[in-house]
Formats: C-alpha cells, sequence, structure tokens
C-alpha cells in the first residue's frame, strides 16, 4: 500500500513538472511569435539562442543580471584602401553577441570563448564608419566601441607633369633638369624610383641630373589606398 501511495505522489510531482514546463515553454513560444510579428526575424533569432543556450548550458544564464558587458574593442586597421571587402577584427567579452554597425547596416557576429571576434565586410566608395557595441545572453547591451572611419577607393590619383615634355632635348654644361608636376593631396610621387617631395597641396618639384643620350624617365604617383598611375618621358642631353 505504501508503494503505491509513493508511486502516486512521485507521478503527481513529475505531472505537475510536466505541466510547469509545458506552461513555461508555451509562454516563451507565444512570446516569440509576438517579437516575430512586431519586431522581425533578427531579435527573434537571437531570443532564440538566448532560450536554447539556456536550455542546453550548464551554466544557466542569470536573468536577473543586468549588468552590462564591458564596449567591444575593433582593431585598428588601414585609414584607406581600394578593396571592397575588409576583415574587421576585435575583442569583446566571450560568449557575447557583437553587432557591428557599417553605415548603418548592422551584421552580428559572436565572439569566440577568447573574446575573439573577425568578420569581412563589404565596403562603400568614399568614408566608411564602423562601430559595435556587445549583447550578453541576459540581454544586457554594452555601450558603443571606437569607431573606425575606412575611405574606400578604387581610382588612380591625377597626375599631371607640367615641366618637361616628352621628347625635350637639353644640352650644354647643365646636366639637372627640374621635373615639375601635381598630384592628388597625400599622395606620393617616385621618379625612376627616387622619391620627390609633395606638398601639401599636391605640387612637386624634382632635380634630375640627365646622362647623355637619351634619358627614360618613369613618373609614378600612389594614393593613400594604394592606386597608382605612372607616366613615361623620354628627354634626351648632348654635352
Amino acid at each position: 500500500m505504501a508503494t503505491r501511495q509513493t508511486y502516486s505522489r512521485l507521478a503527481s510531482v513529475e505531472e505537475r513538472r510536466a505541466k510547469r514546463a509545458l506552461f513555461i515553454y508555451g509562454g516563451l513560444t507565444i512570446g516569440l511569435i509576438l517579437i516575430v510579428i512586431f519586431f522581425g526575424f533578427g531579435l527573434a533569432s537571437r531570443f532564440a539562442n538566448i532560450i536554447n543556450r539556456s536550455g542546453t548550458s550548464n551554466n544557466p544564464i542569470n536573468i536577473l543580471d543586468k549588468t552590462p558587458p564591458a564596449p567591444p574593442k575593433l582593431d585598428s586597421t588601414t585609414e584607406f584602401t581600394n578593396k571592397t571587402k575588409l576583415t574587421i577584427e576585435g575583442s569583446a567579452e566571450a560568449g557575447t553577441t557583437v553587432s557591428l554597425k557599417i553605415n548603418g547596416d548592422l551584421e552580428e557576429i559572436v565572439a569566440n570563448a577568447d573574446g575573439h571576434f573577425s568578420t569581412s565586410l563589404d565596403l562603400d566608395k568614399g568614408e566608411n564608419t564602423i562601430s559595435a557595441v556587445a549583447t550578453d545572453q541576459a540581454g544586457n547591451e554594452s555601450t558603443i566601441s571606437n569607431t573606425l572611419t575606412i575611405t574606400y577607393d578604387n581610382e588612380p590619383p591625377e597626375l599631371i607633369i607640367t615641366k618637361p615634355k616628352s621628347g625635350d632635348s637639353y644640352s650644354g654644361k647643365a646636366k639637372s633638369i627640374s621635373i615639375e608636376g601635381t598630384t592628388d593631396q597625400g599622395a606620393s610621387v617616385t621618379i625612376n624610383d627616387r622619391v620627390a617631395i609633395v606638398g601639401g597641396d599636391g605640387r612637386f618639384n624634382y632635380s634630375y641630373g640627365l646622362n647623355e643620350g637619351e634619358n627614360t624617365l618613369v613618373i609614378r604617383a600612389t594614393d593613400q589606398a594604394g592606386n597608382e598611375v605612372e607616366e613615361t618621358l623620354t628627354i634626351t642631353y648632348s654635352p
């Protein structure tokens, strides 16, 4: 008789647990549907991941946790590029969802066990602004990270040679000529791989010593994004 009563009590306890679990997950399901309706699939997906982690993790989420994670840190990268895609890396609290914002668009990635995250982003032509926030498993959101500003430019710089002209001839004791021109601000200029000084306005002036006979001058301008343009001049010198 005692065995039956014990079994009956155990069955009653299990039934109550099952009903409570059904009630909880039913409520969560209804909540998820409402989130999809009012906020879209992005937030719903994050909510579903939180539910899934809470059910499978050995360390359940503390829903009373109100402490936001530290802001993510975006690693410094080039300020100029001629590539359409750029790899962004950084660090955040392990397991947090990092929401990267680039020019108003969002991309999410989860920081690994070491707190590292990495993703490839498509850049717009011109200036791109990138920042991030981290959200922990309890839904707490960090303050904003440091901001990266990256300029995507795939156009070669301007290069205008004002002096000399290709085909010019020089003679006499003075073997040096002045090579003058303009390029984009911030660009560098080389003449036969020798560096010319470029002013803040993009102007350059370089003194070049000619050899007797025909001289080939390769003048190359390279902008900050790595785009190049070059001009080749042929100058003749006779003593």
